[in-house]
């Protein structure tokens, strides 16, 4: 039992009762306030636990804060797939991101008549925006072919650490599917951890 609650069972409130108030965990930081109400003939007292001001507190126990535009600045490593039956593929992709503007490689699968071949594997440019609420929009556009651009739109949930995100796509050809990236060092080699 937390002090809250040892102080709030020595004020006479049932232990029961106070265990099943929805922020009082042992261990947590809850945060009560206590109002004590009625006349001499009514002598009520009335706990209410102060919600908005717990969460608060939680959220900045947890790390969670606002995002900003240059929290998306870094490297990412994207993994795509499509979900539409004319169009069939997974994919990945090596993306920098500064100041709203993308730049890196992709490399995608082609599927014709079941079969999974390579397909795209290049240069891809765009732009990046990141939301208060750390939820972020993307364009990378790459040609395939001469004279055809495909413009992909992604819409990401990032983490509450920053540091990866999940999201889905869509395109001008009107494909759709869903992306999941992560930051990643270009520093740190590519080889085995000890």
């Amino acid at each position: 039992m937390g002090m809250a609650s040892a102080r709030l069972v020595a004020a006479g409130y049932d232990r029961s009762r106070i265990a099943a108030l929805p922020h009082a965990r042992p261990g947590s930081a809850s945060i009560f306030i206590l109002i004590t109400t009625g006349t001499p003939l009514m002598n009520k007292k009335i706990l209410f636990a102060a919600s908005a001001l717990a969460l608060s507190a939680q959220l900045q126990a947890a790390g969670l804060s606002p995002c900003a535009k240059a929290d998306l600045n870094g490297n990412y490593v994207m993994f795509q797939n499509s979900v539409a039956l004319a169009n069939l593929h997974i994919g990945s992709c090596h993306v920098n991101i500064q100041n709203g503007v993308a730049t890196g490689t992709c490399a995608f699968t082609t599927t014709a008549n079941g079969v999974i071949t390579p397909g795209f594997s290049g240069a891809v440019t765009g732009t990046a925006t990141m939301n208060v609420n750390c939820s972020a929009e993307m364009e990378l556009d790459f040609s395939p072919a001469p004279n055809v651009t495909v413009q992909s739109f992604f819409d990401m949930q990032f983490s509450p650490d920053k540091q990866s995100f999940v999201g889905g796509w869509t395109n001008n050809f009107g494909l759709l599917g869903t992306s999941a990236g992560t930051r990643y060092s270009t520093v740190l080699p590519a080889t085995p951890a000890p």
